[in-house]
């Protein structure tokens, strides 16, 4: 199965936002996170994975308070998922200054 663009989200606030739930019988690997910085200033995100969906806090984190500098672009792999309604959430310290794309492979199970 190819690797395809399973969400993209540039929050507007600094809530996290769910880049990802993973569907009914689904398995999700080989996923990695692109942020990108566009908006012109140094920033922080994170990062959380969340098998059983729910408030994104540091109790799921992949990543906490990772400072990101103006116009940059970082990548962070995020472990599979196979976990119906699991989901991947971002955050960023400023609104509009992170545009988060997260890229993998979905395979249905039975």
């Amino acid at each position: 199965m190819p690797s395809k663009i399973l969400g993209q989200v540039r929050p507007a606030n600094t809530s996290h936002a769910v880049i990802y739930t993973v569907p009914a019988n689904t398995e999700t690997t080989g996923m990695v996170l692109n942020i990108a910085s566009v908006d012109g200033v140094d920033s922080t995100y994170r990062i959380t994975q969340d098998a059983a969906g729910g408030t994104p806090g540091n109790n799921f984190a992949v990543a906490w308070n990772v400072p990101i500098l103006a116009d940059t672009v970082e990548r962070v792999a995020i472990g599979p998922m196979n976990t119906s309604g699991g989901e991947v959430s971002v955050r960023t310290s400023g609104a509009n200054d992170l545009t988060f794309t997260l890229y993998g492979t979905e395979r249905l199970i039975s």
